[in-house]
């Protein structure tokens, strides 16, 4: 790798070739990138002071003794920029000289484009850097189009001097070599670039120039297929800490299937675990020839077109069905247990029985909520969904409560309906665990011909029915250790509740009864809980003390063990 500060020309040689990744995504920048860039230029031109515009990163091609230039590279980084530089220097150069300095700056030596765009864009860039004449062009829907248009009607000419622009706008150069690696490289540049993310990579290293029908029945179909398709994959998912889209979660889950199933064992196979640098991982795939190509391509289809299918955007919006991979979506979305992905994708993908399906999916919802109650560790959640479950091929019920039967007594134990009894008394919840929960619980046990329509888990907040700041309107106790429980106490999930919008503040902290009836001007608990199943009668409750908050809990320990039945209870569970 060469690094160092670059000019334009420095970029754009006339003995050189750029290419754009045929299948990267198309030009984006707007109006106002366009008028940010043409002031900064103008500034440059009146100073004459360099100018910085971020990284550019090129990698080199091969190329063989035929070709008329011996120096092509792939433009990894800074299509945006030098897309948008090339269209204003032409337009600018159009207006100034007839298009004399752009031709003997910004062509090849045979007079040829210096960048080979990508496929959305290719021939929207190359008519406008063959015109002749400052034409008008008609939209067409092309941002490229729109760029010409709008530099052509906006760019002084006097107020823009190109051969300062060409000296003294300067970039950091990277230059790889042919066998180093773009995306580590990609990674850790901070540009003004818009960037690519692992799908585009990995979509560009699937499929080349030759590939373009492959691309349009297999990538095109699953992942861009139209706008919203598009912002389907582009939905972000809470996935622990941090925030993933949708594609780099499924891509993340394929991964664990494809390495399970190519039988990569010990620390390559741990490598395949972590969830970074995704893209260079499925190139090892291949390097390593685990996969072809055409195999690889076809997996990502197939599988990409069941997580669409099946792994729904906006169930955190929606109150929940009888489907019971939505419950599953639901519940790795709401408690952050996204590590179920791998495994459920495999499910899906490859066990066609709906029943058989239905019944695996609410083991594992059993499983995982039985554990988020008893607060159990998910340090082993990856390696029971993304190897070992898939590795068994647990793909029917009495092969997934076999395999978890046999970890009694480890750290990946099936909750007993005693450990579960025993963490409502003793477990403090985070209030996210919490309210999903209660969720999962609330949609199990509620009737069909129930009223009151039950909306998305994301619509719902988390209350403290006694609240935390009670001293100052609820009765008073005789000692600091009757306080101390009391703290203890409402923190449990027997004083939770959730609530379709958010209690007002003054009301959340108020007296029982004021809080449960509410005023003049707020609803109170007893309105906003209307409805809820797990609320049923305790709103009209005339007090709330520790001793109603145990009698809560047994009854939501109640509705648990029929929503989550116990791995040797014989039955699984139907919805009501």
């Amino acid at each position: 790798m060469d690094a160092g500060k670059k000019t334009i020309t420095d970029v754009i040689s006339r003995a050189r070739i750029l290419e754009i990744p045929f299948f990267q995504r198309p030009y984006v920048w707007g109006e106002e990138q366009w008028e940010r860039l043409v002031e900064d230029l103008e500034e440059l031109t009146t100073l004459n002071k360099p100018h910085f515009l971020g990284s550019i990163i090129l990698k080199q091609l091969e190329t063989s003794a035929s070709e008329d230039i011996g120096d092509r590279r792939l433009l990894v980084d800074g299509q945006q920029r030098l897309t948008t530089l090339l269209i204003l220097f032409k337009v600018t150069s159009l207006k100034k000289d007839g298009g004399q300095l752009f031709n003997s700056v910004c062509t090849t030596y045979q007079g040829g484009i210096p960048i080979v765009h990508n496929h959305l864009n290719q021939a929207s860039f190359n008519r406008i850097l063959e015109l002749e004449n400052l034409d008008k062009l008609e939209p067409n829907g092309d941002r490229i189009i729109e760029a010409y248009e709008w530099f052509r009607k906006k760019v002084d000419p006097e107020a823009l001097s190109l051969n300062r622009v060409l000296s003294l706008v300067q970039f950091v150069g990277i230059d790889l070599s042919v066998d180093e690696d773009e995306q580590l490289i990609f990674d850790t540049i901070n540009s003004l670039g818009i960037k690519l993310t692992s799908a585009e990579l990995l979509k560009n290293f699937l499929y080349r120039r030759e590939d373009l029908a492959d691309y349009r029945t297999e990538w095109k179909q699953v992942f861009e297929r139209d706008e919203e398709t598009v912002q389907y994959w582009d939905t972000q998912a809470t996935t622990g800490r941090v925030k993933k889209t949708f594609v780099d979660l499924f891509l993340h889950s394929l991964l664990q299937i494809l390495a399970e199933r190519a039988g990569i064992q010990g620390d390559e196979r741990d490598y395949y675990f972590k969830s970074d640098r995704v893209f260079q991982k499925y190139k090892d795939l291949v390097e390593e020839e685990y996969y072809t190509l055409a195999q690889l391509r076809q997996e990502v289809a197939d599988y990409g077109q069941v997580f669409r299918d099946h792994f729904s955007s906006t169930v955190m919006d929606r109150g929940l069905n009888d489907n019971p991979s939505d419950r599953l979506v639901a519940l790795m979305m709401g408690c952050d247990a996204s590590t179920l992905a791998p495994y459920l994708l495999y499910l899906l993908k490859h066990q066609p029985d709906g029943e058989e399906r239905r019944k695996v999916c609410e083991i594992l919802e059993s499983f995982v909520c039985r554990r988020l109650m008893c607060r159990a560790p998910s340090s082993s959640y990856s390696n029971l969904f993304y190897r070992q479950l898939i590795g068994a091929k647990a793909l029917t019920a009495d092969l997934l409560k076999g395999y978890i039967a046999k970890r009694a007594g480890t750290d990946l134990e099936f909750p007993t309906n005693a450990a579960l009894r025993s963490a409502i008394d003793e477990s403090k919840l985070l209030n996210r665990n919490a309210r999903g929960l209660l969720y999962m619980v609330e949609s199990k046990t509620r009737h069909r011909d129930q009223a009151t329509q039950l909306h998305g888990m994301g619509t719902y907040t988390l209350e403290h029915i006694m609240p935390k700041k009670w001293k100052e309107k609820w009765p008073s106790l005789e000692s600091e250790l009757d306080e101390v429980k009391r703290y203890e106490k409402l923190r449990k999930i027997g004083n939770l509740c959730i609530l379709p919008s958010k209690l007002n503040t003054r009301l959340s902290n108020s007296a029982w009864i004021q809080k449960r009836d509410g005023d003049a001007k707020n609803p109170g608990l007893k309105k906003l809980a209307q409805g809820l199943e797990l609320m049923v009668d305790w709103t009209e409750k005339e007090d709330w003390n520790e001793s109603i908050i145990d009698a809560r809990a047994e009854f939501l320990y109640s509705r648990m063990i029929e929503a989550w039945p116990a791995l040797d209870s014989g039955s699984t569970p139907s919805l009501l």
